[in-house]
């Protein structure tokens, strides 16, 4: 039930978000072809609900629930939903600020202090504020850590939970290489700019960390 409350939140999130989404990468950046049409449309509805809801259901009978275990994983589920919504949301409503006023985002707060940014020589703007500040991709944790709660939803039973942990696996290993993709389609954009934004953000995924 957590996973399936979980999922359709997601889901939700989503469309309650939609004009967010389409400033992300996979909208601005990806081109539409193989890899969205079969991946959006047949492969991630197969894998996110096998991998999850009918791997549990194929175990109930031998499921034995786990109070502990999923009062935390709930609030860690609660905890990068946040922090998914919030860095995503924070970058775009900075570009939907610096927009209306002509790409000119003087004015604009990030959590109540004025925003500081990089502006490129071809006119994109960088925040380096609030989540932004603290690394490069602040929103690829979060959903990283969501994939690792709903598996470890599914440890609290004898079975081993191969498929969910196989999810993990999938996940983890396409948002990195999204990463390095989007990092070396920066720097081969942006230049010098982009040594500039590194300098000034110089983690990557984890604040003080890498």
């Amino acid at each position: 039930m957590i996973i399936s409350l979980a999922h359709n939140y997601y889901i939700f999130d989503y469309f309650w978000n939609e004009p967010a989404i389409l400033s992300t990468t996979d909208i601005r950046h990806e081109p539409f072809g193989f890899m969205l049409a079969w991946g959006d449309f047949g492969f991630l509805p197969w894998m996110y609900t096998n991998s999850f809801t009918l791997y549990l259901a194929s175990v109930r009978p031998r499921y034995q629930g786990h109070i502990a275990l999923d009062i935390a994983c709930v609030l860690l589920w609660i905890t990068a939903m946040a922090l998914f919504r919030l860095t995503n949301i924070e970058k775009h409503n900075f570009r939907t600020y610096a927009f209306e006023h002509n790409n000119d985002p003087t004015g604009y707060k990030v959590w109540g202090k004025a925003a500081t940014w990089i502006k490129t020589k071809e006119g994109s703007l960088m925040l380096t504020s609030g989540f932004w500040g603290m690394c490069r991709h602040p929103n690829y944790m979060p959903d990283l850590i969501m994939a690792v709660v709903w598996f470890l939803n599914c440890t609290a039973h004898p079975t081993v939970p191969i498929i969910p942990f196989g999810y993990v696996i999938y996940f983890w290993s396409m948002d990195i290489h999204r990463f390095f993709r989007d990092e070396r389609r920066c720097r081969d954009k942006y230049k010098e700019d982009w040594d500039k934004y590194v300098q000034a953000v110089p983690y990557c995924l984890i604040p003080g960390v890498w």
